[in-house]
């Protein structure tokens, strides 16, 4: 299976629709057709029970999507990567945020959601784990700012 194969067996896998899938991809009905038949022979069994009103995923065509899934984003992460690296970006900035300046900076954070990218860059936050030497509980004295789901403890 080529890439742009997968693409459009994962697309229609979440489309369910054949005209909708060739709009959202630039290419024709028939180019979506061609592409799922040429998979289902190659899989040597049918991945979408279609007639001319429904398509729906088959089973099979079930745990392909599953599967084809993770590899697909795998694979355009590694191009997108790669992209970037011949562009010399590559690396990553950490930033480290004490509770007195997160209010200052909680817009910046709000704009750029979670794992998110924002141009070149890879957007993302993670709670830190700053202990008071004086801390007997070992909890976390700081915290990230810009998670929805953290909140200071």
């Amino acid at each position: 299976m080529e890439l742009r194969e997968i693409e459009i067996f994962l697309a229609l896998a979440e489309e369910l629709h054949f005209g909708r899938v060739a709009e959202r991809l630039h290419v024709s009905v028939a180019a979506v057709s061609k592409a799922i038949k040429k998979q289902e022979r190659a899989v040597g069994v049918e991945l979408f029970a279609r007639d001319s009103r429904n398509v729906r995923l088959t089973p099979v065509g079930e745990q392909l999507r599953d599967d084809l899934r993770q590899v697909y984003q795998g694979l355009t992460q590694s191009l997108e990567r790669a992209r970037l690296a011949a562009r010399g970006k590559t690396g990553t900035l950490r930033v480290s945020l004490f509770p007195v300046n997160v209010q200052e900076l909680r817009r910046y954070f709000e704009s750029s959601a979670p794992g998110t990218r924002s141009g070149s860059c890879a957007c993302g936050c993670r709670p830190t784990r700053i202990r008071s030497p004086s801390s007997a509980t070992g909890r976390p004295t700081s915290w990230s700012p810009g998670c929805p789901s953290r909140s200071p403890t």
